[in-house]
């Protein structure tokens, strides 16, 4: 058996605002595991926002989530999801304040919300979770949880909520808040512009914006710089 003999079913939607009352953006996709967490990563990143902070000179790429996290959700609800419920498939929501994954299947036994990530873990699907761990996506067996929770607290944010409801399994990730009121990323340094893939002119720009404290919107840039909009 291998990630490519395994297929799983994922519904994605983007909804405009805190309710499922009006639909952005949707993909149902049915793929290998491997296909599936790749069309998973391309939906975040499509209807998700990413900024930078400019400190000084030096500047880091911040998103509404922490994409660590949202990937280690999403691999816990492939990995532990109970397969024999074949009526409902994983599913991603994102709204206007938070991200939803919710997973068929309840908890396996002795695992509890109240226990949730400090004992030994319990395998429902030993097959994929031993595909899993000899991969990237699962690269610290049994700590996965604790790192979620400890990435949200570091970028402060609140922490990921874990609930049961009916024969499922629910994570909700909250949204960054503001990001002009972020706390500084621990464990992280701030890199130089040099190494955050920008040409002359956009460091540029960005150096005006810390030094005049001012937003650059698109017809100022092309106006600054003589150049098109293509």
């Amino acid at each position: 058996v291998n990630g490519f003999d395994i297929e799983d079913e994922v519904k994605m939607v983007r909804f405009k605002s805190a309710t499922r009352m009006e639909i952005l953006d949707k993909n149902e996709c049915y793929e290998n595991i491997f296909k599936l967490l790749n069309e998973l990563r391309i939906f975040f990143r499509r209807n998700t926002r990413e900024g930078i902070i400019v400190r000084g000179f030096d500047g880091i790429p911040i998103s509404e989530y922490p994409f660590e996290v949202v990937r280690e959700a999403i691999i816990n609800a492939i990995a532990h999801r109970d397969y024999s419920i074949d009526t409902s498939p994983i599913t991603f929501y994102i709204y206007e304040d938070r991200i939803e994954i919710i997973s068929p299947g309840k908890l396996l036994f002795p695992v509890s919300i109240e226990n949730l990530g400090t004992g030994n873990p319990a395998h429902r699907n030993k097959n994929i979770f031993y595909i899993l761990s000899k991969t990237r996506y699962m690269e610290h067996v049994g700590t996965g949880i604790k790192r979620m929770k400890e990435t949200m607290k570091e970028e402060g944010l609140k922490e990921p909520e874990f609930i049961e409801e009916g024969e499922s399994f629910k994570v909700i990730l909250w949204r960054r808040e503001k990001e002009n009121n972020i706390k500084n990323i621990a464990g992280q340094q701030f890199k130089n512009y040099d190494n955050l893939n920008l040409n002359k002119r956009q460091i540029k720009a960005l150096k005006i914006m810390k030094k005049e404290d001012k937003k650059i919107t698109m017809k100022d840039y092309e106006k600054m710089f003589k150049i098109s909009r293509q």
